[in-house]
């Protein structure tokens, strides 16, 4: 079953990957098109999709997961598929996922990050992944994360942002209308 359930990643000690840490958002690998969650290895996922993939997610395992963690998965996913079939290791579809909840609708969003999490716990178990591996494999992923879910850092993962994450501009004073205020 997937790591997701657990609300975390197979391997504790890379807990960093993915789960929110309690660093700071630097500016580098953050967008600012605030309608896109996500772009990694030429994919772009919406706030909308991601959302959705979140409470899908949340659906399947029977407990709250945070739209960042989902980011994550979605982020490090082609480094971590490569790596497996590099260690013989069969992609995961998408019916053996459905199949372990079948009334629980995913959307594809969904499916691609549970794919995902099945593969690292899979590769965890067998022994073909552990920390260090693993984040060689963030340092590999090239991902810009909007802010609102908290930045990515190459060998760490996804990181917590800065909270509030919409940063108030002050307004320019205006001129007085119509003359007023002129003496």
């Amino acid at each position: 079953m997937s790591s997701f359930r657990r609300g975390r990643f197979a391997l504790g000690a890379a807990a960093s990957l993915c789960t929110l840490a309690l660093a700071g958002c630097g500016s580098g690998g953050v967008m600012h098109d605030g309608g896109t969650a996500l772009k990694y290895d030429g994919h772009s996922v919406s706030n909308s999709q991601l959302q959705t993939a979140a409470k899908d997610i949340s659906a399947f395992v029977g407990a709250p997961i945070d739209p960042a963690i989902v980011a994550g998965r979605l982020a490090v996913g082609p480094q971590i598929e490569k790596y497996a079939a590099a260690k013989g290791q069969s992609p995961i579809s998408d019916s053996t996922i459905q199949a372990q909840k079948p009334k629980v609708v995913l959307s594809a969003t969904a499916l691609e990050a549970l794919r995902v999490d099945a593969l690292i716990s899979s590769l965890a178990n067998n022994g073909n992944l552990n920390n260090a591996s693993l984040q060689a494999l963030t340092k590999k992923s090239d991902v810009t994360v909007n802010p609102r879910y908290g930045s990515w850092e190459k060998g760490k993962g996804m990181v917590a942002g800065s909270h509030p994450w919409i940063k108030a501009t002050p307004k320019a004073q205006q001129p007085a209308v119509g003359g007023q205020g002129q003496g």
